[in-house]
């Protein structure tokens, strides 16, 4: 059985920013495949929001265009089907590396769009061919952020400065563009505690099959040392323990069924810095234990590292 890890970044982000995780797995030859995932099939920063609804399975995509869940899915089954043409073999186990927002993203791959004749015999969640073995987020809100929720309160007043200036906020503008995408669903709202999309993803969690094992990784900085994020932006955390960008508490997945790994001096940006961070080599090395003495040994939690 092959090994295929899946790697999704995050939000204004690209699949370079996945290098060292990519670079990590391929030293230790943990997979047989790995296979860097891009949210928006795009350069960094260009084009970012051009799949802004990641709410297709809950509202029509906005005039057509291809939701961040239905774009991820269609790459998943396109490099599995390259795998299976190369190698000849059709026996995949899928595991997922997920920065921040990629977590919510393959989340609503199997939790939205995936059906029940996906499910093998044995009550597995398949992708395509794959199996999906395992889950593993970083960073990732699955409370809902209080940075979405506050966007999800700037939203009216972006939508007039943008309709105001199209030139100087035309950057902010796709973001909140009405004839892109309507207002409820303005990407960075959907992430707000009391979003619509995060209600329905942790409400459906427990409809997944059981054996697939769910890791949560959160960092924590100190909050004296934490200099590089401006004091406005902290306070939006509401003084709670964070990464600098998602507090700690949101990364708790909505159920018992899972492992949720704390990292002290790990910023959002270490925990997927696995090679040149003090904090990401710390998520690496928690993971690269798990995965041999636990996930790929089938033993069931809970898990000592």
């Amino acid at each position: 059985m092959r090994r295929v890890a899946f790697l999704i970044h995050g939000f204004f982000s690209s699949a370079n920013d996945l290098e060292e995780i990519a670079i990590a797995l391929q030293d230790e030859q943990l997979f047989d495949h790995i296979v860097l995932i891009d949210l928006y099939d795009s350069p960094k920063g260009l084009n970012f929001l051009k799949h802004p609804n990641i709410l297709s399975p809950i509202h029509d995509p906005a005039f057509g265009k291809k939701a961040l869940d239905q774009f991820v899915l269609y790459q998943l089954l396109h490099h599995q089907n390259e795998i299976i043409t190369t190698t000849g073999d059709k026996n995949l186990e899928l595991y997922f590396f997920c920065h921040s927002l990629g977590g919510l993203v393959i989340r609503s791959v199997l939790q939205n769009l995936l059906q029940p004749t996906d499910s093998g015999p044995n009550g597995s969640l398949y992708i395509g061919q794959g199996r999906v073995r395992a889950v593993i987020t970083l960073g990732t809100a699955h409370q809902g952020s209080y940075l979405g929720t506050a966007f999800s309160v700037l939203r009216l007043p972006l939508q007039s400065i943008f309709e105001v200036n199209k030139t100087i906020f035309s950057i902010m503008g796709k973001m909140i563009e009405k004839e892109a995408v309507p207002r409820k669903k303005l990407a960075m709202s959907q992430f707000s505690k009391a979003s619509d999309f995060i209600k329905h993803l942790n409400v459906t969690f427990d409809a997944l099959p059981h054996d697939i094992f769910w890791i949560s990784v959160a960092g924590r900085v100190n909050e004296q040392d934490n200099v590089t994020i401006p004091i406005a932006f902290r306070r939006l955390l509401k003084n709670s323990p964070n990464d600098g960008v998602i507090e700690v508490s949101a990364t708790i997945l909505p159920n018992f069924r899972q492992l949720h790994i704390l990292v002290d001096d790990c910023s959002h940006g270490d925990l997927i810095r696995w090679k040149s961070t003090k904090g990401g080599a710390e998520v690496w090395s928690i993971l690269k234990h798990v995965l041999t003495n636990a996930i790929f040994l089938n033993n069931e939690p809970p898990w000592s590292f």
